[in-house]
């Protein structure tokens, strides 16, 4: 049985809604990351 993630390293970006947390997101899956955003509002970015 595989994985969501395969063998990509898996991050948990806390506050992915935000402008840091948005940025790093992005940077973390070009790098082959599999990344999980969570936040406690909608995403100001896009």
């Amino acid at each position: 049985m595989h994985s969501v993630a395969g063998d990509r390293p898996r991050v948990l970006v806390a506050g992915a809604g935000g402008f840091i947390g948005h940025h790093l997101t992005k940077f973390l899956v070009a790098h082959g990351y599999w990344v999980r955003g969570v936040d406690i509002k909608p995403p100001d970015y896009e």
